[in-house]
Order: structure tokens, then sequence, then C-alpha cells
């Protein structure tokens, strides 16, 4: 039987709980108590010594505390086949933050004008950075 290394997958969703957590002003203690699930619990997650994957259930009651789609919450998790990662619509070499994954997917919502507008201000932002720090 073939063993399945979940850390990377727990690493991120545990990496966007606390994301969510620090933006949102709460505690995790906090969020399980409102998703109906206990301190203990909130303190494995915390500290990101899940073992296995978290039962569906649970998933669904900590999406819901937060206001974040289920399904969203499971792809980040890495519990629905073929989303991962992806389903942030991040790029598929990089582990984004939920915030970078975020600003893409609004810049991926703004009219191509606009678009064209926000990568030239970034970029020149970024290349004027770089030079100063000395980075080429």
């Amino acid at each position: 039987m073939e063993t399945i290394d979940i850390r990377a997958d727990m690493a991120r969703l545990r990496n966007f709980i606390q994301e969510w957590l620090d933006t949102n002003n709460q505690t995790w203690s906090g969020l399980f108590t409102k998703a109906g699930h206990n301190n203990g619990s909130s303190t494995i997650w915390s500290k990101g010594r899940l073992k296995s994957y978290p039962r569906v259930k649970t998933m669904y009651d900590i999406a819901d505390a937060m206001g974040v789609s289920r399904h969203q919450l499971m792809a980040i998790a890495g519990m629905i086949p073929d989303a991962g990662p992806e389903a942030t619509k991040t790029e598929k070499g990089f582990d984004l933050s939920p915030r970078e994954a975020s600003l893409i997917d609004s810049f991926r919502v703004l009219a191509e004008d606009h678009q064209s507008i926000v990568y030239n201000q970034v970029t020149s932002m970024a290349e004027s950075t770089r030079s100063l720090q000395g980075v080429e």
C-alpha cells in the first residue's frame, strides 16, 4: 500500500487559515468554537500536526465558520482530485499565499485595458525596486 505524503497540503491549508485569521483578527480557538469543534482540534491544526486529511464534515464546518467556499477550502487542502492549489487560480509551479492568489484572482476580473495599466505599473515598480537594491 502506497503512503501519501500530505505535509505540503496540510501546510498550505494551515497557512491559508492563518492568513484568514490574521486578516479577520480572529484566533484558532475562536474559529473552531464558531465551527462547533473543540479547542484541542484547533491546537493540532494551528501547530500543523494533522497526520491525515480532515473529515469532510470538519472542512465544511471550518469553511462555513470562515465564510469561504467549501470547495475552495477543500481544494486548498488538496482533498478534491485534480483541483489542489490550482483551484485558487495560482500558477502550478509556485506556492502562493492566499493573499497573492487573491490578488491574481482580482487582476483576472479586470477589463483588459485595466489589466494593462495595472501590469505596467506593477512591473515598473518592481523594476525600480530591483534597481535600487542592485538586483538585475
